[in-house]
């Protein structure tokens, strides 16, 4: 995301998801509408950042929905990723993970083991960031880690 993405992120949320084929036009919708909120405060959890429990009841099942995929999610923004890179001689991707840990959260599924032992039990988020002096692209990718 740039500094234009940063100061406007329903744009940005248009162009990273708005391609997104999720077998109906709604749900392309609610994707672009969730990644905007999520964008005008990326701190925030998904209540906070949906602002009433229509739009957080609708992210809910919308991330729920067996027939949306990650890589459905995700496929326009790896792309546009893809081509922002593509117009720059260098590209610096620092790339680091965070665990996400849900322990708490007992009814959660698929989830896996976290930290030094396998008490705790969440996912890994790999993160990457743009650097100085070179193009540098961010890019936020979660997956799950499951048990075997």
């Amino acid at each position: 995301m740039d500094r234009e993405g940063l100061e406007h992120p329903d744009k940005w949320a248009v162009e990273t998801f708005g391609t997104a084929e999720l077998g109906d036009l709604r749900r392309t919708d609610r994707l672009v509408k969730m990644a905007t909120a999520i964008a005008e405060n990326p701190s925030a959890s998904l209540p906070e950042s949906m602002r009433n429990w229509a739009d957080t009841l609708g992210a809910y099942r919308f991330l729920d929905n067996p027939s949306i995929t990650h890589e459905q999610i995700m496929g326009p923004h790896w792309m546009s990723t893809r081509q922002e890179a593509m117009r720059h001689s260098r590209v610096l991707l620092a790339a680091d993970t965070t665990d996400v840990n849900l322990s708490s959260h007992e009814t959660a599924k698929g989830l896996g083991p976290i930290g030094r032992g396998n008490k705790a039990q969440g996912f890994v988020a790999p993160l990457m960031k743009r650097g100085r002096g070179v193009r540098f692209l961010a890019s936020v990718s979660m997956r799950l880690r499951c048990p075997m």
